[in-house]
């Protein structure tokens, strides 16, 4: 194995996508659709590197909890992946001007190893965690 990779994404009709882009790569591959159940992933393993959805939705844990809003929801649980995370991380998200996490994204960029732009390639994710993993094997598509 070359590795072993957090996929953290809401849209699991998505996570096709790191399937058919990551086999190549011999990856072990892990994936996830909260910023919860990423946290609790990254306690209880090590990764090599991880694709983070910036716009998370958040588990309302009770009915007099007020919710943040997704980026800021997902803006705080890059910060605490990144806390407990050394390795690579790349956010995967939209960042056009009109999009609510911009300024996240604007924010957090400099904290992060990689930024893809939504709709992502399979090539896109493939260049990118081989680059992020240092995979320059010739033998390595």
């Amino acid at each position: 194995m070359n590795g072993r990779i957090l996929i953290v994404e809401d849209n699991e009709p998505e996570w096709q996508l790191y399937r058919y882009a990551l086999p190549p790569l011999n990856v072990d591959c892990d994936f996830c659709s909260s910023g919860e159940e990423a946290l609790v992933k990254v306690h209880q393993n090590a990764y090599d590197l991880i694709f983070f959805d910036l716009g998370l939705p958040q588990r309302q844990t009770s009915r007099d909890e007020k919710p943040m809003d997704d980026v800021a929801w997902g803006e705080y649980i890059f910060k605490e992946i990144k806390r407990i995370h050394a390795g690579p991380i790349c956010i995967v998200t939209f960042h056009r001007d009109s999009y609510p996490g911009c300024n996240a994204l604007v924010r957090l960029r400099p904290h992060a190893d990689a930024c893809l732009a939504k709709v992502v390639t399979p090539d896109e994710i493939r260049m990118t965690a081989k680059r992020l993993l240092k995979l320059d094997s010739p033998d390595v598509i």
